[in-house]
């Protein structure tokens, strides 16, 4: 009978002075409980490369929720542009719905879009919603540092109420 890899296991680890050391008892066994030894401080994420053991770029997990939502009550005849802030240093965020909506008038149309300073990218268009009606995009999006959501308003009328909200997770990231 042949024995067959069936998965892989994780290893805790640290580093101590950039060696890798595998988190054991003091027996030099693997702990198999959460009680069975406190780890210390600087405990991180490796992987082994085939190579050598590496300390993992991004570690995926949720930090924290993400609400923003962006008001302009004195928009500009014709275009006008909403966006979010952008995504900070050590985040990413998972933008997992978007609304934008002109409180007052039928705007010509709204573009929902994801932007990374430079270029950006539509996630939605609707032609002439209508007033007060919302423009919805639901879905993932994920921004790294710079980013930012942006909502393109065109055919707006002096003084038009626009709104752009936006709601995700924020996930901290290894530095």
């Amino acid at each position: 009978m042949t024995s067959k890899p069936k998965g892989e296991i994780t290893v805790p680890v640290w580093s101590d002075d950039d060696e890798v050391k595998a988190l054991v008892d003091d027996g030099g066994r693997i702990p198999v409980s959460i009680e069975a030894i406190t780890p210390p401080v600087n405990v991180q994420s490796f992987g082994w490369d085939l190579t050598a053991w590496r300390k993992s770029a991004l570690l995926w997990g949720y930090t924290d929720r993400y609400l923003e939502a962006i008001l302009e009550t004195d928009a500009s005849t014709g275009y006008n542009q909403l966006q979010t802030s952008a995504v900070p240093a050590g985040y990413i965020y998972v933008i997992q719905t978007m609304a934008a909506r002109n409180v007052n008038n039928n705007p010509t149309n709204v573009f929902l879009m994801v932007s990374d300073g430079t270029t950006a990218v539509p996630v939605n268009v609707v032609l002439a919603p209508g007033a007060n009606t919302w423009v919805f995009w639901a879905g993932a999006a994920v921004l790294k540092e710079g980013d930012k959501v942006r909502a393109n308003f065109n055919g707006c009328v002096l003084n038009d109420n626009l709104e752009l909200r936006v709601w995700g997770y924020k996930m901290a990231i290894a530095e």
